[in-house]
């Protein structure tokens, strides 16, 4: 992160210090991202570690335009303070100054990371912080605890870092944490384990998985459990049969209309509340439903292939969403009077987290929240994880039923 991608950063948090200049270390006058970058390069610590320490200690980079207090600025790291330290004791004065502190804050944990022997809280060893059994798994965790010696503190440090530094995945991406077998979908804001491969096989590729440290999974709440597979039935708590379809769940209108489509009760599984929680709810299931299971038809008139389900009828502009889509279901038939019986609803859409490309345009959008969400660089497409044998090369028409929605950024800068 270099001295232009920190000033950057800085005027997009419109923050006081992206117009802001002091002396630094050496009492020369600079701005602050070089101030920044100078640390950082000097004790070989990284300059976004330095911005989350001052948004830390002293809210200083999300402070906005406006100036912050001359107490903020002269202990921007905090460097040299302790609990029952003054700041107009003879020691700390030496560090006073926000180039000093930037200097002092990165050099104390370059100094940790040197002599990881000379202090208390050590990799693989225990220590009370707070009334709680602390014990820091690598050196960086380590040097945070030597430094500030609190844990909300500490929480403050990670919670500012993940928002800043952390990918955000869009809906419908599959991640799986590096060394383990779980994976999970992430959906509004949360993460959801498949409770086996085969539940996930029934939605997913394989190849659409994406692998990603663990920290990078923990920073969403944990959902509900995806529990059963596509098409599956299942008895609430509250004794109601549903058929599951994508992401509806869909209630009989009666044993007799359960039993006339050709289901058993053997077919049930039990079902808690909080499993269905993440369906959204569906229509009836009459003995009129000629496709519970929703179906792909062809008109006998114009050829055009039709999504049936729900009494509804959705057009499939394109063999790319059918493929995306209804990969395991084949093309039925219909008489013309029963397709027009079918109300005409909007087109399908590819699913969620597909990756799509027109046959004339470059740019590779991932498909979120019904939309299609470009990804304008290649180095952001491979930071999300993606692999380019995933981007499917559609037609115009596919891509114009979804709507552009915000583009896909990292907030890591490298």
């Amino acid at each position: 992160m270099g001295r232009d991608a920190i000033q950057t950063f800085l005027e997009n948090k419109s923050s006081f210090l992206a117009r802001f200049k002091a002396p630094n270390v050496n009492e020369t006058l600079f701005d602050a991202a070089q101030i920044i970058y100078d640390a950082a390069i000097t004790h070989k610590i990284s300059p976004k570690y330095i911005l989350a320490l001052l948004q830390k200690e002293q809210s200083l980079v999300e402070h906005g335009p406006s100036n912050p207090s001359q107490n903020q600025l002269d202990w921007a790291t905090g460097y040299a303070l302790c609990d029952s330290c003054s700041v107009n004791d003879p020691l700390p004065q030496k560090y006073k100054g926000f180039g000093k502190q930037v200097d002092g804050g990165a050099g104390a944990n370059r100094f940790y990371f040197d002599n990881p022997n000379k202090f208390g809280f050590r990799i693989g060893v225990t220590s009370q912080v707070d009334g709680t059994a602390v014990t820091p798994e690598n050196q960086a965790t380590a040097n945070q605890y030597i430094y500030t010696p609190h844990l909300q503190g500490n929480e403050n440090l990670w919670k500012i870092w993940n928002r800043w530094w952390t990918k955000k995945f869009p809906n419908g991406v599959v991640l799986r944490a590096k060394d383990t077998e779980e994976l999970w979908l992430i959906k509004d804001g949360k993460r959801l384990k498949f409770a086996s491969r085969g539940i996930f096989l029934s939605r997913y590729n394989l190849n659409e998985i994406i692998d990603v440290p663990a920290a990078e999974l923990q920073q969403y709440d944990e959902g509900a459990v995806i529990k059963f597979p596509n098409y599956s039935l299942v008895k609430s708590e509250r004794g109601m049969t549903f058929l599951l379809v994508d992401d509806t769940k869909r209630p009989f209108l009666s044993d007799a209309v359960f039993k006339k489509l050709g289901y058993h009760p053997d077919e049930v599984v039990a079902a808690t509340d909080e499993e269905l929680t993440e369906y959204k709810n569906g229509k009836f299931i009459s003995d009129a439903d000629l496709f519970p299971l929703g179906a792909v038809v062809k008109s006998p008139l114009s050829g055009e292939l039709f999504y049936v389900h729900n009494g509804e009828k959705a057009p499939v502009v394109s063999d790319a969403i059918v493929k995306n889509r209804f990969r395991k279901q084949k093309t039925v038939n219909i008489a013309a009077d029963q397709l027009t019986s079918f109300k005409l609803v909007a087109a399908v859409k590819f699913r969620e987290g597909t990756l799509v490309k027109g046959a004339d345009d470059k740019t590779v959008y991932v498909i979120s929240d019904g939309m299609k969400r470009p990804v304008l660089s290649e180095a952001t497409f491979l930071g999300m994880g993606w692999k380019w044998g995933n981007v499917q090369t559609v037609d115009r028409l596919s891509l114009l039923i979804h709507p552009t929605g915000p583009r896909i950024e990292l907030n890591v800068v490298n």
